[in-house]
Parts: C-alpha cells; sequence; structure tokens
C-alpha cells in the first residue's frame, strides 16, 4: 500500500481543533493581518501552510503572554532573533513589576480587611504596644492649612506615589509639640509606603521623603468624626492610653487613612513612645 505523506496545508476548522480555537478566532488573527491564509475553490475556503500555522501559534503564545498586536507585528518583523530575544526579556521585566504590584496590592487589602475586621468585633479603638519597628518612608505634600504645591518636581514626585495606591497611602502626620500643646492640630499632609515597596518600585529619595522607624510604639485604629481631624479629640484615645500606661510621646504621631464611614473615619495610627522615669 502506497504511503501518503501528510499534507501541510490545513483548513480552519482542522488549525481550531489543533489549537482549541474557534473559527471566528483564527479570523480574528487574520484581520490584525498576523496570518494571510490562501483562499481555494469557489467559497474561497481559508488553507493554512506551515508559515501560518506556525505564526498563529506564535501570535495566540504572545497574546497569552501579554504583548499588543502592535508587539506582536514588531516580532515578527524582525530579522534578527537576538532583538526577538530582547523584546522578550523587556515584556518579561513587565509582567514580572506587574506581578510584585498585585502581591503588594494583595498584602495591603489583606491588612486593611484584618484591621476593620478586628475593629467590627470589638467596636472601638485597641492599643497593642509593640517593638517591631515599622520601617516606613513618609512623603510630605502639603500642610493641612496650606494649599496644594504648585511646584513641577514635587507634583511629578505627589503623582507617582498617588499612582501606586493602595501600595502607597494616604497619610496625616501629628507633630509631637502640636499633640502636646495644642487642642488645635495643624497636621501635616502626605503618602506612606513600607520601606520594602519604597524599594522595590525605585521610589526616589528626597528632601520631601523622611523615614519612619520608632524603636517603641503604640499601634491602634483611630475612630472618630472625620470632620474633626483637626481637633484634639480626634487623638484623645491616644492621649489617654499614654497617661494611663505611663508613657510619653518620642515623636510625631503618623496615620494611615483606612477608610470613612458616613462621617466617621478610620485609621491606622503608629503613635512612638518612651517609658515615664
Amino acid at each position: 500500500m502506497e504511503k501518503k505523506e501528510y499534507p501541510y496545508e490545513y483548513s480552519s476548522v482542522q488549525l481550531g481543533n489543533f489549537f482549541g480555537i474557534t473559527v471566528k478566532g483564527i479570523e480574528y488573527y487574520e484581520k490584525k493581518g498576523l496570518i494571510s491564509p490562501q483562499r481555494i475553490g469557489t467559497e474561497k475556503e481559508r488553507r493554512f501552510n506551515l508559515k501560518d500555522t506556525y505564526r498563529l501559534f506564535l501570535s495566540r503564545y504572545f497574546k497569552q503572554a501579554d504583548f499588543s498586536l502592535k508587539e506582536i507585528h514588531n516580532i515578527f518583523d524582525q530579522s534578527d532573533i537576538a532583538t526577538v530575544s530582547k523584546i522578550i526579556e523587556e515584556k518579561e521585566k513587565e509582567i514580572h513589576k506587574k506581578e510584585l504590584l498585585i502581591h503588594a496590592i494583595d498584602e495591603s487589602m489583606k491588612h486593611t480587611s484584618k484591621l476593620l475586621k478586628r475593629i467590627s468585633q470589638i467596636n472601638k479603638p485597641f492599643f497593642d504596644v509593640e517593638i517591631e519597628v515599622p520601617d516606613m518612608k513618609w512623603l510630605f505634600v502639603r500642610n493641612m492649612n496650606s494649599p496644594h504645591i504648585d511646584d513641577q518636581q514635587q507634583l511629578k514626585e505627589y503623582k507617582s506615589w498617588n499612582e501606586l495606591m493602595p501600595v502607597t497611602h494616604g497619610s496625616l502626620k501629628y507633630s509631637k509639640n502640636d499633640f502636646l500643646n495644642n487642642t488645635e492640630l495643624n497636621p501635616d499632609i502626605g503618602m506612606l509606603i513600607s520601606t520594602e515597596n519604597f524599594k522595590k518600585f525605585n521610589f526616589k529619595e528626597s528632601d520631601r521623603v523622611i523615614s519612619v522607624n520608632p524603636k517603641l510604639y503604640v499601634h491602634t485604629v483611630l475612630i472618630g468624626d472625620a470632620n474633626e481631624i483637626k481637633r484634639d479629640t480626634w487623638l484623645m484615645p491616644i492621649r489617654q492610653f499614654i497617661k494611663d500606661n505611663n508613657f510619653r510621646l518620642s515623636g510625631d504621631i503618623i496615620t494611615s487613612f483606612i477608610f470613612v464611614k458616613q462621617n466617621t473615619r478610620y485609621d491606622e495610627a503608629w503613635i512612638p513612645i518612651e517609658r515615664s522615669v
């Protein structure tokens, strides 16, 4: 019996079965100019040679690897395999950065959910005395009683931090002096990020970025009237806890905005302390 060579020419249905894709899906790649099958017969049926088959496979391969149509065309247009390698390497870096961001967002949401769950169970602030340093970076944006800045460099810096929410967080910083001596408070408005993520996402140091790493601190969630964050009543639970436990404030109070429900605001807070002698 004569042995027949397998014909390296396929119909749309055959390719669809090979690659688990519909005929409409194959037509999509044709319309985008990534494959150019022949048309045969009076019905102008598509016939795909090996080149078309390989291009269809690679088009789907790269599309599912998050390459845009423009990027896929660019790959196919390259005659130098080293250039193809460089394009793929750059995409890998881009995907890795997205993975880092997704992981950081996941950690942030997990932390927020845990805090809100704890608050919902006790319906009042908790106070944890911690010795593990909360290593963070804080970006100064403006003073609460001052207008927004219009310096282009500062705006660019603020924009880069703002774009990374919720890895970065809106934050208030109450000065030690203000807390100890005033009932009408004037906090600084800023952005907060862990030092780990500061480095991971290549943020830059500047004269507006400060490090937050107290040796001993009280960790809590402030709950109060969202319209009263400039008044002493907003920080009264902290003041009472410090007094009751014979502590004293050793630095500025840093908060991280979590949520607001109607007029009730929730802020995570870190209060640097030391033991009173």
